[in-house]
């Protein structure tokens, strides 16, 4: 299990070769050699040459479904996915195998059809290849020199073409209609126009040439060439590029063109030789069973078969995939990419990506998108992926912060009313006990009384956390004057006492008068009190002095 901590660039791992193993083996009939899968129908076709018979083991099970007798010795097989047709060439008897018969089997695995191959051309039919585009099974006529096309749906005859000597195995590019055919003694393929069955070229392949296999999407053939050499041959050029060294007496050839690799089955070492398509070069040898002779290839699920003549079994090869994927993981919050470490007062969405290796079994599964939503420093989500194989890898994303709660404000020390001879000490104090206090307009009042002006007086401050969220508080105070606290701001403000006590005793006697309801003698009290802090402007008190005064005792 492998894992990854958000938070820096994610480690990409270099692909990697895959390693290859044998994951079942199914019994089959005596003999077993030829071998063809149908991708479509998820059924293989195997060929037992001492039985006479032809196995068909379903591919999701490995089971074998039925054993058809074809009257012979079955030499190969070819299957048409479009029609779901499989054809089988036998060897029936006379010397040497010569003489043999095309048979057809249906999806019913009955053998509904056949034909003597011999009025066709001289055997042993080593060679079978199905153009499913065109309907043609191409058949190889081993002492004859030639290929015969047949119809897919009648088994007549279409065309004989020379195809040079001893004719041995026979492979079609559909994608061309080309036809590829192996000349065993002279070491050489010959390569035909499979539509007007003329011979396009002829490639000398440096050994006795058996098996041949053709990826058309690289534009490639594969040639079995002995001594235990696979020839690589360009096919838009026709000539031979490369020569893989395999395992000793190489039979059958076969093309994953999915993962671009090539099987070959070595008869004497009881191996199979993987050889990469990109670099001509073996990355793989895959022990079998006893004598492998043929292989065949399901590019859908990349698995190979292949059969193990002595062992009378099927050896079954899939990759084998040991690399864990990769996995990252990216959070988004509010609808934008969010970075891990910072603050937000949203709910922070983590996604997970993943991707298998190069040539990997494939993703099979991954966490789905996590929310967190709860607040908190130092909060983290972790996912993982699964392959195909079992593998596992995973991420976790750290760094999440989250602060959804607003910051407070608070107004302390308010009395709430202030004559004017008191002090106002009033603090302002914000505080955000998660993410913090990023900015405030707090600011702490405080003064005398009467600088604020008689009346009611709103202080209001907000505050702005590191997550953005905004709080606010808003605090009222008073300001009121009285004869008595005016007095005493008298007392406070004059640098002469008898002057203080003069102003003191008018505001009392014009609170005694307005007591008794006399208003008139309270105006004209308190006309007096002006025109003595007037009087005194300068000398006992200050210019400011009196006109706070003279503004105060107005309000009275």
């Amino acid at each position: 299990m492998a894992g990854v901590e958000a938070g820096a660039a994610t480690a990409v791992a270099a692909p990697t070769a895959p390693s290859y193993a044998v994951t079942a083996t199914i019994p089959v009939g005596a003999g077993p050699a030829p071998v063809a899968v149908n991708s479509r129908s998820g059924r293989l076709y195997v060929g037992n040459q001492t039985d006479r018979t032809v196995s068909v083991v379903n591919t999701a099970d490995n089971a074998v479904g039925a054993t058809v007798a074809v009257g012979g010795s079955p030499l190969a097989l070819a299957v048409n996915p479009v029609t779901d047709k499989t054809y089988a060439t036998t060897a029936t008897g006379g010397s040497g195998y010569h003489e043999g018969q095309l048979v057809e089997i249906d999806h019913a695995n009955t053998l509904v059809a056949s034909r003597q191959l011999q009025q066709d051309g001289d055997g042993p039919h080593f060679g079978a290849a199905v153009n499913s585009v065109t309907d043609t099974v191409f058949v190889s006529h081993f002492y004859g020199g030639s290929v015969s096309g047949i119809s897919g749906a009648t088994l007549a005859p279409t065309a004989t073409f020379g195809a040079g000597p001893i004719v041995f195995g026979v492979a079609v590019n559909e994608l061309t209609n080309t036809v590829y055919v192996t000349n065993l003694d002279s070491g050489a393929v010959t390569v035909v126009n499979g539509s007007t069955h003329g011979v396009l070229a002829t490639v000398p392949v440096g050994g006795r040439a058996s098996s041949v296999a053709v990826d058309p999407s690289r534009h490639t053939a594969y040639v079995n060439a002995s001594p235990d050499t696979v020839a690589v041959i360009d096919t838009t050029t026709n000539q031979v590029v490369a020569h893989v060294r395999v395992g000793h007496d190489p039979r059958q050839v076969a093309v994953d063109p999915s993962a671009g690799v090539v099987y070959v089955a070595n008869n004497q070492d009881n191996t199979v030789s993987v050889i990469d398509e990109a670099t001509n070069t073996v990355t793989a040898t895959v022990p079998v069973g006893n004598a492998p002779s043929g292989v065949a290839v399901d590019a859908d699920t990349g698995t190979a078969y292949v059969t193990n003549t002595a062992s009378n079994t099927v050896s079954v090869i899939r990759t084998i995939d040991t690399t864990a994927p990769t996995v990252t993981a990216s959070a988004t919050s509010n609808g934008s990419p969010y970075t891990a470490g910072t603050w937000t007062n949203h709910d922070v969405s983590v996604h997970y990506t993943c991707t298998d290796n190069l040539g990997g079994s494939g993703v099979a599964s991954v966490t789905p998108d996590q929310t967190v939503g709860t607040d908190g420093d130092g909060q983290s989500a972790t996912g993982s992926c699964t392959d195909i194989a079992g593998n596992t890898a995973s991420a976790t994303f750290t760094g999440i912060r989250i602060d959804k709660a607003a910051p407070t404000v608070t107004y302390s020390g308010n009395a709430g009313s202030y004559t004017v001879d008191q002090q106002v000490s009033i603090t302002c104090t914000p505080a955000d006990t998660l993410s913090g206090v990023a900015s405030s307009t707090c600011a702490n009042t405080s003064g005398p009384a009467y600088s604020f002006g008689l009346g009611s007086h709103t202080l209001t401050a907000t505050a702005t956390d590191n997550a953005g969220n905004q709080g606010s508080a808003t605090t009222t105070f008073n300001v009121l004057v009285s004869s008595g606290s005016l007095a005493n701001l008298v007392t406070q403000f004059s640098t002469n006492a008898g002057v203080a006590t003069g102003l003191c005793d008018k505001l009392m006697a014009a609170a005694q008068a307005a007591a008794r309801g006399q208003d008139t003698a309270k105006s004209n009290i308190l006309r007096a009190f002006d025109q003595q802090v007037s009087a005194q402007t300068g000398k006992a008190l200050t210019s400011e002095q009196a006109s706070i005064l003279t503004n105060l005792v107005a309000a009275l």
